[in-house]
C-alpha cells in the first residue's frame, strides 16, 4: 500500500500567488448592483429577494477574496508588492477600499457596528491611497502607454464614500463633501489624459479595452454621491446633467465592449464594467425615484435589466473558470 505524496509546496504556491487584486471587482459589482435592486424596490417596486440575495454573495465574495489576499501576502510577498508597484495594475488596489466602502451598505442590515467600522477604515485608506498614488503619478515620467481607465480606480473610490452613510446614520458632511470633490477634481484632469492617449497615442490591448466602460463611472457615481452630500430628494440641474453625460458615454462605450466580448476570451479585467453599468443604473433609480416619469422608470428597468445579465454572466464565467484552475490564465 502506497502512501499518498503531499501536495506538491511549489504549486500551491503558485496558484495563490495568481489571484490578482482585480478580482475584488467582483465583489464591488455585487454591492453596487445589490443597491440598484435595493432602490428599485421603492421606485419600481421590485420584490425585496433579489437584493438580500446579492447582497449575500458580495458579502461572501469579499470574505473569500480577503482570505484568498491575506494568504498571497503570507506566501508570496514578493508578488503582492511587485503587483503594487505595477503601473497599471497597482491602481486596482484601490478596489480593495472601494469593497470596504460597498460592502457596509448591504452590511448594514444585518450589523450596523460591523458595517460602520469597515466604512471607516475603508473610508481612511481610500483617502491615503489617493495620496500615494498621486504622489506615484507626480513622482516620475509616466509612460503614455501604461495609461489606462485602471487610473480612474483610486479617485473613483472617493466618489463611492458618501454612498453608505445614509445607511450607517452618518452625517459628516465635511467627509462626504471632500470626497466628492477631491474625487470629482481628479476624474476630471484623468478623464482629459486618458482620452488623450486613446485618441493620440495607441489603442488599448484587447485584455485591457473592458475598462474603457470605466469612462462612464465618475459621472454616474457622482450623481449618487451628489444626492448624498446635497441631502437632495429631486435632482437639480447639475445632477441632470451629469447624469446625461453619463448616458452619452455609456451608449459610446458599451457597443464596442459588448462587441470585444465576442472577439477575446474572458479575463478578469470583465469586471471593470460591472461597476459603471451598476453605477449608472443607480443614478437613473435615484432620478426616476423623483420624476416618477414612464421614460424615467422605463430607462432605470432597462439598465438595471442589463446591469444584473451582464453581472450574472461574469459571475458565472468566472466561478466556472476558478473551478477549472483557469484563474492563472483569466488573470493574464
Amino acid at each position: 500500500m502506497t502512501s499518498s505524496k503531499p501536495p506538491d509546496e511549489k504549486l500551491l504556491t503558485a496558484r495563490r500567488g495568481f489571484i490578482p487584486v482585480a478580482l475584488f471587482a467582483s465583489a464591488i459589482g455585487l454591492s453596487a448592483l445589490s443597491t440598484g435592486w435595493h432602490l428599485a424596490e421603492d421606485v419600481l417596486r421590485a420584490p425585496v429577494w433579489p437584493s438580500i440575495g446579492i447582497g449575500a454573495a458580495a458579502i461572501v465574495a469579499f470574505i473569500c477574496l480577503c482570505s484568498a489576499y491575506i494568504a498571497k501576502v503570507i506566501i508570496v510577498p514578493e508578488k503582492t508588492l511587485a503587483e503594487f508597484r505595477d503601473p497599471i495594475a497597482g491602481n486596482l488596489f484601490g478596489t480593495i477600499f472601494i469593497s470596504m466602502l460597498l460592502i457596509p451598505k448591504v452590511l448594514a442590515r444585518f450589523h450596523t457596528v460591523l458595517a460602520l467600522c469597515i466604512w471607516a477604515v475603508g473610508t481612511v485608506g481610500i483617502f491615503i491611497f489617493n495620496w500615494m498614488m498621486v504622489r506615484r503619478w507626480l513622482g516620475s515620467r509616466q509612460v503614455a502607454a501604461e495609461l489606462t481607465p485602471a487610473w480612474f480606480v483610486p479617485p473613483l473610490g472617493l466618489l463611492n464614500v458618501p454612498l453608505a452613510t445614509p445607511y450607517l446614520g452618518i452625517s459628516s458632511s465635511w467627509i462626504n463633501a471632500s470626497a466628492l470633490a477631491i474625487g470629482s477634481f481628479l476624474c476630471l484632469l484623468l478623464f482629459a489624459i486618458v482620452l488623450g492617449r486613446l485618441i493620440f497615442v495607441t489603442a488599448m490591448t484587447n485584455a485591457l479595452s473592458p475598462m474603457l466602460l470605466i469612462l462612464a463611472g465618475p459621472t454616474s457615481l457622482a450623481v449618487s454621491s451628489y444626492f448624498v452630500v446635497t441631502n437632495s430628494a429631486a435632482p437639480d440641474l447639475f445632477a441632470e446633467s451629469l447624469f446625461a453625460i453619463s448616458i452619452f458615454l455609456l451608449a459610446v462605450l458599451a457597443p464596442r465592449v459588448a462587441h470585444l466580448g465576442l472577439a477575446c476570451p474572458f479575463r478578469v479585467a470583465w469586471w471593470a464594467v460591472s461597476l459603471p453599468l451598476a453605477a449608472v443604473a443607480n443614478a437613473a433609480l435615484r432620478i426616476a425615484s423623483a420624476d416618477r416619469g414612464t421614460p424615467s422608470l422605463l430607462l432605470a428597468s432597462v439598465l438595471l435589466g442589463m446591469a444584473t445579465v451582464v453581472t450574472a454572466i461574469l459571475l458565472t464565467r468566472t466561478v466556472l473558470g476558478i473551478l477549472r484552475g483557469e484563474l492563472r490564465d483569466l488573470s493574464s
